[in-house]
């Protein structure tokens, strides 16, 4: 948060930190399946490390949906250049504790691959919650294009 003293955006409700520092009016949302925690991206086979197969599967179900968005126009049609802001709401399949920041490399990857964006460096701020459990699980996304300036603005708060 550059030069903020510890503390000083405890007052500022974070939806509208989301909300109000620099998101275009480029907004798209999309489900997608549940994704594989990042303690099960990599996994050992005959001596060689190795993508999990169930990563595998998953890029592939994210990039059908980033297909059938693009074809619906309900995602840009062109790989996202800028910085962009992120929500999500992580619906879980069962009732199992879990760490909210696991999921989010197979998630970003999976993205990169579908190309919605570039690399997932170009996303510079994200809010994460878990949502209600639903059988089989399920990841409500919500991708912003953040104007020019934004960081300043945020700054500003």
């Amino acid at each position: 948060m550059g030069h903020c003293p510890p503390g000083a955006l405890q007052h500022v409700h974070i939806e509208e930190i989301f909300r109000s520092n620099g998101a275009s009016n480029l907004k798209y949302s999309l489900f997608l399946d549940w994704p594989p925690s990042v303690n099960h991206v990599w996994r050992k086979f005959s001596g060689r490390i190795v993508l999990d197969p169930r990563v595998k599967t998953f890029r592939l179900s994210t990039a059908s949906r980033v297909a059938v968005a693009r074809a619906r126009g309900e995602l840009a049609k062109d790989t996202l250049s800028g910085d962009v802001a992120v929500k999500l709401v992580l619906l879980p399949p069962d009732k199992r504790k879990r760490d909210l920041d696991n999921y989010c490399k197979a998630l970003f990857d999976a993205l990169t691959f579908s190309r919605v964006w570039y690399d997932d460096h170009q996303i510079q701020m994200i809010l994460m919650a878990f949502g209600e459990q639903i059988k089989f699980g399920l990841v409500k996304l919500t991708i912003e294009e953040l104007s020019d300036g934004w960081r300043k603005r945020l700054e500003r708060e």
